[in-house]
């Protein structure tokens, strides 16, 4: 049975393009239908009973991030993939927070990508639905509410909590005596395939583990666990320090490596004194988490401890100095200085630590910086092989600070490659093209900057490039030339120096004068009356 897809979006030359450029059957697809905001979709959820929700961030009425957090509720078995502009990264990452598999920028959509992505989406739909067949709901009706006590704390922690929860049995019993710490486990990105998630069976065990372990210590629920994160509740009578956190959090990260292979990070809340403090609790877990993204090497991350700066909100990372010494760098093909100086504004950004959406947005400019100055060097953009993310959205999915440093230093290395290969093939051309036109044009008004727009390069880099291939400055090989012709005319002709200065490219006669006994290291006048035409005399004094 081919794999029915809805598509949501505001846009309807969005949809009609989707629906006419891509074969849906021919790649075991249904286009089964589509809506134009959350509100249409939800409406048609359950005739369309879509398998995946290809949708939009940014629409009227409800939303891509309230749309999928209420089809997660409603129907968690539905994959997701978010549609996005390139500046929607904060709301990407909300949306993967809330359960959505993957997502694509609306910019780089092509039908063999999204394809592709389809069916990696597709992949992880069996193993879902034989889960569930293997675990049917108690009453047997998969809309209707369990009873178990995990379920009450998933829809606490999801902020859907009812009023008649409040009164449930099983949450009474554990808020009566006990204030509940909520640990977050997430699975740590493979920095080689770049994922952050296993499979549902592997997922299934991890959550076991993690559960059996820390039973060691307190008494816990395990309250969820997906591919993508374990969800425990730790049950204390007491108030536990910072330091007793951490030794809980050190021995389950151990545990899910000795007995899964699999590496996690875990973030722990505060204590939540009653069910609806949980989602608040959730919150605190993830942002004690979030802080991993700098890179201190630990793996357990205490809420009452870490923190978010959040000072610096509205303030820009990366300075317009920066910004302009890098570009200087690029421009002098420096490579060990553009990495000095991408090492130094990844340095400022781990000390800052700002929001990991500031810190995301702060590599996407450093990106943009370089790809400009990069361009400017006769660099086009590299085209993407099938199948790779363009630039910015491996950017967008950054999870630690070592992943952009390791990212930025390939990225650079690529591309002064590519710049010195290209100036290999072109660049002794351009050169010897620009030394003949001098040559004809000496006397020419001629600045750097006439000279980059006539090679079409940028001015730094025409200055470096010139004096490889010459040993000289691009002014003083042209002053070089002007002065060899005004020498020639001092010893063929009777023209007077200053005439001789103007013929050869100098409106002032003393600059003449400078730079002619800069090169000769005599003045023009004694110059000349060292070579008095048929004369062998010495060079009389002036």
């Amino acid at each position: 049975m081919p794999i029915k897809v809805m598509l949501v979006d505001d846009e309807i030359i969005v949809r009609i393009g989707m629906k006419s450029a891509i074969d849906w059957e021919g790649n075991g697809f249904r286009y089964a239908g589509e809506a134009g905001d959350g509100v249409e979709a939800l409406a048609l959820l359950d005739r369309i009973n879509p398998d995946i929700l290809l949708t939009d961030i940014k629409m009227p009425n409800m939303n891509g991030i309230e749309l999928i957090k209420e089809v997660k509720r409603k129907r968690p078995e539905i994959r997701i993939i978010v549609l996005s502009s390139h500046d929607e990264f904060d709301y990407v990452r909300s949306a993967m927070k809330l359960g959505a598999d993957d997502y694509i920028l609306k910019a780089s959509v092509d039908p063999d990508k999204l394809i592709h992505l389809l069916r990696e989406t597709a992949s992880r739909i069996e193993p879902a639905s034989e889960s569930a067949s293997a675990n049917p709901k108690e009453d047997g009706h998969t809309s209707s509410p369990r009873e178990t006590l995990e379920d009450l704390l998933c829809r606490c922690m999801e902020g859907e909590i009812r009023l008649e929860d409040m009164n449930r049995q099983a949450l009474l019993e554990s808020f009566s005596r006990h204030r509940a710490y909520i640990a977050l486990a997430r699975v740590t990105e493979d920095e080689t395939t770049q994922t952050a998630f296993v499979p549902p069976a592997a997922a299934a065990t991890l959550g076991h583990v993690l559960e059996l372990n820390a039973q060691k210590w307190v008494r816990t629920t395990l309250a969820r666990s997906s591919e993508r994160e374990v969800v425990l509740v730790l049950w204390l009578k007491d108030e536990i320090s910072a330091e007793r956190l951490r030794e809980i959090g050190k021995d389950l990260a151990s545990a899910a490596g000795r007995f899964t292979g699999i590496a996690v990070d875990i973030g722990f809340s505060g204590g939540c004194e009653s069910p609806g403090k949980l989602a608040e609790g959730y919150n605190e877990a993830a942002q004690a988490l979030e802080t991993s993204f700098f890179g201190t090497g630990e793996h357990v991350y205490i809420h009452a401890e870490q923190g978010l700066n959040n000072s610096s909100l509205g303030v820009s990372l990366i300075s317009r100095q920066d910004e302009k010494e890098l570009v200087l760098a690029v421009e002098q093909l420096d490579e060990e200085a553009i990495r000095h100086k991408i090492d130094g504004i990844l340095a400022n950004v781990k000390i800052a630590r700002p929001p990991i959406a500031q810190a995301i947005q702060a590599c996407l400019d450093l990106f943009y910086t370089l790809q400009t100055a990069f361009r400017k060097l006769g660099i086009p953009e590299e085209r993407q092989a099938e199948g790779e993310q363009p630039a910015y959205s491996e950017i967008i999915g950054f999870t630690r600070i070592r992943l952009a440093e390791q990212w930025f230093e390939h990225y650079v290395a690529q591309n002064v490659h590519r710049v010195r290969s290209a100036s290999r093939e072109r660049g002794r051309e351009e050169i010897l093209a620009l030394v003949t036109y001098m040559k004809d044009h000496y006397s020419e008004r001629m600045t750097l900057k006439q000279a980059a727009a006539r090679t079409m390069m940028s001015e730094g880099y025409l200055s470096f490039l010139f004096k490889k291939e010459t040993g000289t400055g691009l002014i003083e090989f042209l002053n070089g030339l002007r002065i060899d012709k005004a020498a020639e005319l001092l010893r063929n002709t009777h023209l007077p120096s200053y005439a001789i200065a103007e013929k050869v490219g100098y409106d002032n006669f003393n600059y003449f004068g400078r730079i002619f006994k800069k090169v000769k290291g005599m003045s023009p006048k004694r110059y000349r009356a060292n070579f008095i035409i048929g004369s062998t005399t010495s060079i009389p004094s002036e």
